[in-house]
């Protein structure tokens, strides 16, 4: 603190190292100006250098040399009136803000008819952010928890993680489905994710259970729905066909709302970290071996927490199934909607064909032809001109380019003794000696 003239009481800022006077007077907050510039030029005929005057006075070094330039006064720190103004309209920007949805740029035309100062868009977006969490909680139902019933539906989801096969990192897609009652899941490991490879996994599905449910869940995959933009929802052609066959209900979820099918997102997350993790594996059919015992051995006997739904502390899904869900499924009681995919290949001058985006090689006698290939989720089978049956595992056998050895420089020391020779005649007789055993000259 230090007395300056006329009483008034100047105030150091703690917050810089060089700080500058605050003045207080009358209750609200100035610099006085002229105080200033008249103690800044009487030192400056003192002889005094900026910097004396800087230390002297409390204030930085720019600011003097502004002041004696009359360029700039000190920055004061005065009351933002258009905070003020915001402040003391809260509950009406309040009420416009959420009529208008959280958009401040129009909220603040708004304000501009009956505010004349000025008002900037990044201070209405600060002061607003008190009123977005009663935005996003307007209208919202708080989420009730509800048990399905056995049989209903069944939830299903795709993962990818990568996964150690035949010596190599092979990015794996992996089918996962879960009963809505009982949470028994079952899993199915591809090398893609294809229209194909969903239904192939809900019938493989059906297949684990012993039956089929009333409804199948999916989120909102491209490879089963074309649109679903508010109440519009339209399925593929062959999912759609799919459906009909087993006569099923097809459910797509809210976009935007994983909730939806929970169940089934956990279940991703849960077999991702139990299943997986330090494992190696042979081939694409070792890998489905391992799960298929994993589904057994591990997943249908853990203990589900179901207190808020059953008021029991633990069941197992098996448990559940076995009490409540298998007699409710309806029986499998026809040929799979997807058989093996039959499909016609052109090979190229390498033998190459290309099946969901990978390549795998032929014999060489089949480059530049046209074959006839059967596709399934684990296998290429291939039929060649001896009906030889051909079977290429999808996850290990595709090609890749060999990689070309790097070329080396050779350093020759000594000239090779057929230099020597090189350009004399290198005929082993003389011409004459020819001439005699043809009967002729030369």
């Amino acid at each position: 603190m230090k007395q300056i003239d006329n009483g008034v009481v100047m105030k150091r800022s703690k917050k810089h190292k060089i700080s500058e006077y605050r003045i207080k007077e009358n209750g609200y907050s100035r610099m006085f100006d002229s105080i200033f510039q008249n103690q800044i030029h009487e030192l400056s005929k003192q002889g005094k250098s900026i910097r004396d005057i800087a230390r002297k006075l409390g204030i930085s070094r720019q600011s003097v040399r502004k002041y004696m330039n009359g360029i700039q006064k000190p920055k004061v720190r005065v009351q933002d009136s258009f905070n003020n103004y915001l402040k003391i309209n809260r509950e009406t920007i309040k009420e416009l803000f959420l009529e208008m949805n959280g958009h401040c740029v129009p909220l603040l035309r708004k304000l501009k008819e009956s505010y004349d100062g000025s008002a900037n868009l990044r201070g209405l977006q600060i002061f607003c952010k008190q009123f977005r969490k009663e935005l996003k909680n307007r209208g919202k139902s708080i989420p009730c928890r509800y048990e399905t019933q056995p049989g209903d539906h069944l939830q299903i989801d795709f993962g990818e993680q990568d996964v150690m096969i035949g010596g190599s990192n092979v990015r794996i897609h992996f089918f996962v489905s879960v009963l809505g009652y009982s949470r028994r899941i079952y899993v199915k490991a591809f090398t893609a994710e294809n229209t194909e490879a969903w239904l192939n996994g809900i019938e493989n599905a059906f297949r684990h259970f012993g039956g089929v449910p009333l409804a199948i869940v999916s989120d909102n995959t491209k490879c089963l729905v074309t649109v679903h933009n508010g109440s519009e929802l339209k399925f593929n052609e062959r999912y759609t066909a799919f459906c009909h066959y087993w006569n099923v209900k097809p459910i797509a979820c809210t976009p935007y709302k994983p909730r939806s099918k929970g169940k089934c997102e956990r279940m991703v997350r849960y077999f991702k970290e139990n299943a997986l993790p330090g494992r190696n594996f042979d081939s694409l059919e070792d890998l489905q071996k391992w799960i298929d015992l994993w589904l057994v051995k591990y997943s249908d006997v853990r203990k589900l927490s179901l207190v808020h739904t059953t008021g029991i502390q633990a069941e197992t899904p098996a448990e559940r199934f076995t009490q409540k869900e298998r007699s409710e499924l309806r029986t499998v009681d026809r040929v799979f909607f997807t058989n093996i995919r039959e499909e016609t290949r052109k090979a190229d001058k390498c033998g190459l064909i290309r099946v969901e985006n990978r390549l795998y090689k032929l014999p060489e006698q089949y480059s530049n032809q046209s074959v006839f290939i059967q596709i399934t989720d684990t296998e290429i089978i291939f039929h060649d001109d001896d009906n030889k049956v051909i079977r290429i595992d999808k996850a290990t056998s595709f090609y890749t380019a060999k990689l070309q050895e790097k070329s080396t420089i050779k350093i020759f020391n000594d000239v090779s003794p057929d230099y020597e020779t090189w350009g004399q005649n290198s005929l082993s007789r003389s011409l004459d000696e020819y001439a005699k055993v043809t009967g002729g000259a030369w």
